[in-house]
């Protein structure tokens, strides 16, 4: 019974933090997907907030990466630079994954992007991005 209340309260904790549980309890295809979005709609910290430590540091820290999530933001937004994106596969391997999606542009052209995604404190995070658009 307490244990059946302190996840309720977990839940109702998380719920008001304004952190949806789907993106609490992700996949790493939600991952990806909460990535594009947020990048999408312009919610830089939302999207910085799936990126991995490891990442974040091989781009010269959390300022660097918000100003280049911005700049991605900016293009999709106002070139509408952004047609599709549909995620075509997911590998997990333990605390390490994979997902291939591809992205069409609004000049027709198809790419294919892979992210590899690691766990982090018990959270998925993208950890590598090819080609790197960040």
């Amino acid at each position: 019974m307490k244990a059946k209340a302190s996840l309720t309260m977990a839940l109702l904790l998380t719920l008001l933090s304004g952190v949806s549980c789907s993106r609490f309890f992700s996949s790493p295809t939600s991952v990806v997907r909460n990535l594009m979005g947020d990048i999408t709609a312009g919610k830089i910290d939302d999207a910085a907030a799936l990126l991995s430590s490891n990442y974040i540091q091989s781009k010269g820290g959390m300022v660097s990466v918000k100003q280049k999530l911005a700049d991605v933001a900016w293009v999709v937004k106002e070139k509408k630079n952004l047609k599709s994106f549909e995620v075509q596969t997911e590998e997990v391997f333990g605390d390490l994954a994979s997902v291939t999606a591809s992205v069409v542009s609004s000049d027709g052209i198809t790419r294919t992007i892979k992210f590899k995604l690691v766990k982090e404190n018990g959270a998925w995070k993208i950890d590598s991005v090819e080609p790197d658009f960040l």
